[in-house]
């Protein structure tokens, strides 16, 4: 039984940490990209992030790791992390 909690730990940190990535590369992308798609990448990116929070959730409740779920919620922020970042950075 140790070995699928520790399989499921991974699985939930993969999604936490796929989903902080993808909230930092969402802002990296070129504005033209977002206004070609019409509005649908952002849409997309609330869906995945969305997904990807409850799958690390999920995970942190099954193997009880509070770790994991503090980084699902910051995963699930993480395009806010990123503009915070970069106005405390910048000084605005």
């Amino acid at each position: 039984m140790k070995q699928v909690e520790g399989s499921n730990a991974a699985v939930g940190w993969v999604a936490a940490l796929a989903a902080m990535l993808l909230g930092y590369l969402s802002w990296t992308l070129p504005d033209s990209w977002h206004a070609a798609m019409g509005g649908a990448m952002d849409y997309a990116l609330i869906v995945a992030l969305v997904a990807l929070a409850g799958v690390g959730g999920w995970y942190a409740w099954r193997t009880r790791s509070i770790g994991l779920a503090v980084a699902s919620v910051i995963g699930l922020f993480s395009p806010l992390v990123v503009i915070v970042a970069a106005m405390l950075i910048v000084g605005l």
